[in-house]
């Protein structure tokens, strides 16, 4: 597949020079990743599907001040109302990613046609993780800080604070959006954080019924033989799930 390459408000975007269907693929890494992370799935798209695949501003300089969630939604939004112009929308979002994501669903859930979350993260998340184990995660955030690159540190330092200072509640994706949901249940055999324990995926598992709880037209997919990063480990189900919606729409 051949790809053009722009910039637009501030980020890189990949597009399909071959589109011609009347449908908008937008992608949403997640948190710290950039958008070669979607690559294995949009290779297997068809030539006829526009792909709009970026990498958040903040990503881009090493030095970059931190953005708010809002931020984050505010520019995920742009992108989804220009493509909403003159096609269906699909907005696909992993992990963070996931939570931008279902943050516009709330604010534009008219103009997306179709919502795949790949494993999300939610509003909720620091909240209800706190409340399971306040300790271990406070040590997992120094366990992490000891890998993560020192230019993403004041960024998820930022994250954690906005998401502590969110509301604990769960608010279900809008009834009438067609939601593909994806989560890992696979419970690590040597669990590095909370979330990757029984318990932690009890609880990730628990705010993903919460999050999908309402849609009326779609499908939660629990995965107990894959991790975190469905996306890498399971493309070609991705890809399928992007395909099957965009024959439905077009």
């Amino acid at each position: 597949m051949k790809y053009f390459w722009y910039v637009l408000l501030g980020g890189v975007l990949m597009l399909s020079a071959h589109a011609q269907a009347g449908t908008t693929v937008i992608f949403e890494a997640g948190f710290g990743s950039k958008a070669e992370v979607w690559q294995p799935v949009v290779q297997l798209l068809p030539k006829d599907i526009k792909v709009i695949n970026y990498t958040r501003p903040n990503l881009l300089e090493k030095d970059a001040a931190p953005t708010s969630i809002e931020q984050d939604v505010r520019h995920l939004l742009s992108l989804v109302k220009n493509a909403a112009l003159s096609n269906n929308v699909i907005l696909v979002g992993h992990s963070y990613g996931g939570l931008l994501a279902t943050e516009v669903a709330y604010q534009a859930s008219d103009i997306i046609d179709a919502l795949v979350l790949v494993d999300p993260t939610t509003r909720a998340h620091r909240h209800r993780f706190n409340q399971l184990n306040a300790d271990k995660v406070k040590a997992d955030d120094l366990l992490l800080a000891k890998y993560m690159p020192a230019h993403l540190l004041k960024h998820y330092s930022n994250l954690t604070k906005e998401l502590e200072s969110s509301s604990d509640v769960i608010y279900p994706i809008p009834p009438q959006l067609k939601t593909v949901l994806l989560s890992s249940t696979q419970v690590h055999k040597s669990p590095m954080v909370i979330e990757e324990t029984q318990e932690g995926k009890k609880l990730w598992l628990s705010l993903h019924n919460e999050l999908f709880s309402q849609v009326l037209d779609g499908e939660h997919i629990r995965m107990s033989d894959v991790g975190h990063n469905i996306q890498s480990d399971r493309p070609e189900l991705i890809a399928a799930i992007i395909q099957k919606l965009v024959t439905e729409l077009d």
